[in-house]
C-alpha cells in the first residue's frame, strides 16, 4: 500500500495540470472563506472537504523552501553534467515523496 501512495504522490507532482487543479481548489476555498451553506451545492460531501482540508496544510509545508536537502541539491545541480544533473532532479523529487510521506503519517486521514 505504501509503494501504491508514493506512486499516487509521485503521480500528483510529476503533473502540472493536476497540482493546478489541487492549488486553484485550495485557493477558491480560501476565497471562499472556508464558509459554505448546507444550501449550496457542495462539490464534495463534508467528509472530503475535512480530508482536503487536512491535505491542503500538507501542501502549505511542501512549499516551505527550508528543506536543507533540497537547496544543496539545487546549489550543486548548475555544475553538474546533463545526465547527473537529471539524477539530481530526480533525488529532489524523492526528497519531496519523502516529506509528503512524512507529512502524511503525522494526520488522520
Amino acid at each position: 500500500m505504501a509503494d501504491n501512495a508514493e506512486n499516487m504522490i509521485q503521480n500528483i507532482l510529476n503533473d502540472p495540470e493536476t497540482m493546478g487543479k489541487i492549488s486553484s481548489l485550495i485557493s477558491s476555498y480560501k476565497e471562499s472563506g472556508g464558509t459554505q451553506t448546507e444550501e449550496s451545492s457542495a462539490p464534495f460531501p463534508p467528509e472530503n472537504l475535512q480530508m482536503m482540508m487536512k491535505l491542503q496544510g500538507v501542501m502549505s509545508k511542501l512549499s516551505d523552501t527550508d528543506d536543507n536537502g533540497v537547496k544543496l541539491i539545487s546549489a550543486l545541480k548548475p555544475y553538474l553534467s546533463g545526465k547527473r544533473a537529471e539524477s539530481a532532479d530526480t533525488a529532489i523529487k524523492l526528497l519531496k515523496i519523502s516529506k509528503i510521506s512524512s507529512l502524511l503519517e503525522n494526520i488522520d486521514l
